[in-house]
């Protein structure tokens, strides 16, 4: 049988099949050799089908957290001369002041700090350093 196109799934990550085989699995409760029965495809097609769905899955959910990570974006700016532990306190000061937990540990934090001052040694303009909380740290 062809699986008709639904307009619900035009807008989404899942191919027909797909739709159908989460849909058949998770809303109806049918079984694996069921659906491979009302879809006309193989059990070991609808095995595949589960296995990929649960992949697209944990990408989604890792995708939704990384666009919540997005609208937590701050930056400060800081001196080519400022000392590296004194940056990660206004790193620290400027999360809590925006209510951003960060989840590096503070000699991690340091460790990113202090390369980010030593690559920047000699400068004469001041540092942008952009914090993306759960993605890294960046300076202009």
């Amino acid at each position: 049988p062809r699986i008709r196109n639904w307009p619900k799934i035009k807008n989404t990550c899942l191919t027909l099949e797909e739709a159908a085989v989460i849909l058949l699995r998770s809303v109806n409760g049918y079984t694996p050799r069921k659906i491979a029965e009302l879809l006309g495809v193989s059990k070991s097609n609808v095995y595949s089908i589960l296995k990929r769905l649960g992949e697209k899955i944990e990408l989604m959910k890792n995708t939704l957290k990384l666009c919540e990570s997005i609208e937590k974006v701050f930056s400060l700016e800081v001196s080519p001369n400022q000392d590296a532990e004194e940056i990660v306190r206004e790193i620290y000061r400027k999360a809590d002041e925006e209510n951003i937990k960060l989840p590096l540990k503070s000699i991690e934090l340091l460790r990113l700090v202090r390369n980010i001052v030593e690559e920047n040694k000699g400068r004469k303009d001041t540092i942008k350093i952009i914090v993306i909380p759960g993605i890294g740290i960046y300076a202009k």
